[in-house]
């Protein structure tokens, strides 16, 4: 395993149940891309990620989006009548260019707590998870909410030799910015690392 994009023990976008150990540490500088149907949209983030163990039950990590860049290809760039792809994006609902340009984007912080571990001689890891999206991005640029958002979710996963698998399910909880109603939302992932 290595960094998440949010900086937690994972594989890519996929954490592991598994967390770092006592006063261990770990950093990353990543490049992550994600593409959004609603308005053909491309979101780029240069980050740097950060976590260290506490306790062997609990790892504290975070992730900073030192460059976020968003390109939106729709045009016009919003078209209702289009549902599927004319509406906003709902991570970067203030984003009203077809191009955010080279801005801060926002600050991740979270917790992961370990309940199981095959190091403890469990059958697998079993791990839940909370974090914040702090608003520190470009609200004029729309690289940001502009409000604190959060997400919890349940991690499983098991090693086996030089394979690990990993799956999570959790919820997003989007506060709503000014004149925009925000649908909060289901998370999940599978991913194996060999």
């Amino acid at each position: 395993a290595g960094a998440t994009f949010l900086g937690d023990t994972g594989l890519w976008f996929v954490p592991t149940a598994e967390i770092l150990g006592h006063a261990t540490f770990s950093a990353s500088g990543q490049r992550a891309n994600f593409d959004r149907e609603q308005g053909f949209t491309d979101i780029q983030h240069y980050l740097g990620t950060f976590a260290v163990g506490v306790q062997d039950r609990a790892e504290i990590f975070g992730s900073f989006r030192a460059l976020t860049r968003i390109d939106r290809d729709l045009r016009p760039l919003f078209r209702p009548a289009l549902s599927r792809v004319g509406g906003v994006v709902s991570d970067y609902p203030l984003a009203t260019d077809g191009f955010s340009g080279n801005e801060v984007g926002d600050f991740i912080l979270g917790a992961k707590i370990n309940l199981l571990s095959e190091e403890r001689l469990n059958p697998a890891a079993l791990a839940i998870r909370g974090l914040v999206k702090l608003p520190t991005g470009d609200e004029e640029a729309g690289t940001t909410t502009g409000e604190i958002d959060g997400e919890v979710d349940i991690i499983v996963s098991k090693a086996a030799g030089n394979v690990e698998v990993a799956g999570f399910g959790g919820f997003a909880f989007r506060s709503d910015p000014s004149n925009v109603d925000l649908p909060n939302g289901l998370r999940w992932g599978f991913g194996v690392g060999a």
